[in-house]
């Protein structure tokens, strides 16, 4: 379901932004779906890692390869942004399922 959620988020043609408004917060928007498309499986199966790490990014690559004919650009920092956060969700969920195992 949130591999769908980010299908679409990254699909939609966007409105042109503000000059005001920084591109920073589009990388963050893209870490952070990529952070909370890989957390919760890793919080359940954190030995997974070593292919849903991969494949999440892989994913990443191919929705900003096909971003230009949904009339959005392609930016390598969007990728490099998703791929972050991918990676970055990896010791969030070893350290909630240590947590989790510490309560049962």
């Amino acid at each position: 379901m949130l591999a769908l959620v980010v299908l679409v988020l990254l699909l939609i043609p966007s409105p042109e932004a503000p000059s005001s408004a920084p591109g920073f917060i589009d990388k963050v928007a893209h870490f952070l779906l990529f952070f909370a498309l890989v957390l919760p499986i890793l919080s359940v199966r954190p030995r997974w890692w070593v292919w849903v790490v991969p494949l999440a990014i892989g994913y990443g690559a191919l929705l900003e390869g096909i971003q230009p004919y949904f009339g959005r650009g392609f930016e390598w920092y969007d990728m490099l942004a998703n791929a972050v956060g991918a990676i970055a969700a990896v010791p969030v969920a070893h350290m909630i399922h240590r947590r989790w195992l510490q309560r049962r």
